[in-house]
């Protein structure tokens, strides 16, 4: 038995529409309340706190700047002191933004950088070039391109000739090579 071309549409209607049903119900059904598969890639979370008028955490979008953070956050408060901050800067995934108050001294960067794991692969982007002639470990790390045994290297060619002059100078530590060096360049200084 045919089906009448008037039937075949109905059908293929009705197919349809519990395929979309089937994979909206499934779909609802794997994530739970409350609960976040993922963070879309572009997105910022970060904590803002200090002297605004609602701290906590907030999703910004990946080119957000320390302004739009401090509006997120309900604006800076009175006792606020914006002389200090750098409000274009740009802000970084997990990064906590301190806003001061008027007379407040800061002994670390207002935009601090959230800790680079190994294990996680990732790293975080400096707001000011590290330096070769006094970074630690773990601050040389932190730059694309250098893992742990490299930044030892760096540490001990610093140590047997005094430092470094020049970034230049680091095609002189074994492992790094011109490319490397253009991937780190930007994120270093003497």
């Amino acid at each position: 038995m045919a089906l009448k071309p008037i039937q075949q549409v109905g059908v293929a209607l009705a197919a349809g529409t519990a395929l979309l049903g089937v994979g909206y119900v499934g779909s609802r059904q794997m994530r739970q309340p409350g609960e976040v598969a993922f963070a879309p890639s572009g997105y910022a979370k970060v904590h803002v706190a200090g002297a605004v008028e609602k701290p906590g955490l907030y999703e910004l979008s990946g080119d957000a700047r320390v302004s739009d953070a401090i509006q997120a956050a309900g604006g800076a408060t009175e006792d606020a002191d914006p002389g200090q901050l750098n409000l274009a800067e740009r802000v970084v995934d997990g990064a906590k933004i301190h806003v001061p108050e008027k007379g407040e001294v800061l002994p670390a960067p207002l935009v601090q950088q959230p800790e680079a794991s190994a294990s996680q692969g990732k790293k975080a982007a400096p707001g000011e070039p590290v330096s070769l002639s006094t970074a630690t470990q773990a601050e040389l790390e932190s730059v694309p391109g250098i893992g742990p045994v490299t930044a030892q290297r760096i540490i001990q060619r610093r140590a047997e000739t005094g430092g470094f002059k020049s970034v230049d100078e680091l095609l002189s530590v074994k492992g790094i090579g011109e490319k490397k060096l253009a991937q780190m360049r930007a994120f270093l200084k003497p």
